[in-house]
C-alpha cells in the first residue's frame, strides 16, 4: 500500500470555494484508511528547504548531550526547547524519540506564550524561522 499525496494548492492559493472544499475530505479519507498522508507543499515551497532543514536537525542531534541539554524544555516550560530520548510521556507510555520544539503563540496570553529555545547551530534559527 502506497500513502496518499494530497495536493494542498487548491485549498491554499485558490478563491474558488471548490478548491477550498477538495482537500479536506481527501485528509480525512486518508488518516481512516492509511492513518498518514503525504502532503504536497510543493507549490509554496522551494524543493531545496526540506534538505536543508533535515541537515541542520542532523547537525543539532549530533551534538555531544550536555551542548544538546542546554536548550533542554526542563530548564524552560516543558514545551519549548529540547527533549531527551524517553523524556517524553504520552497517555502514561514513555515516547521514543529526541524532539525540539518550537511553539508560534497566536497571542500573548495564549497560555504556550513565550520565547523558543535556540540551538546555537549556524543558520538553525534563521531557517526554522
Amino acid at each position: 500500500m502506497s500513502l496518499s499525496i494530497i495536493d494542498i494548492a487548491p485549498f491554499l492559493g485558490s478563491s474558488d470555494p471548490s478548491g477550498h472544499k477538495a482537500a479536506p475530505p481527501e485528509i480525512h479519507d486518508a488518516c481512516l484508511k492509511q492513518g498518514f498522508f503525504y502532503l504536497d507543499i510543493s507549490a509554496y515551497v522551494d524543493p531545496s528547504e526540506p534538505e536543508e532543514l533535515a541537515t541542520l536537525a542532523r547537525s543539532f542531534f549530533s551534538l555531544p548531550q550536555g551542548e544538546r541539554d542546554k536548550i533542554s524544555s526542563l530548564n524552560n516550560d516543558n514545551v519549548r526547547g529540547y527533549t531527551r530520548l524517553k523524556e517524553n510521556v504520552t497517555n502514561g507510555k514513555v515516547d521514543i524519540h529526541e524532539a525540539i520544539d518550537f511553539v508560534c503563540p497566536v497571542e500573548k496570553s495564549d497560555p504556550l506564550s513565550g520565547e523558543n529555545l535556540w540551538p546555537t547551530t549556524p543558520g538553525f534559527k534563521e531557517k526554522y524561522e
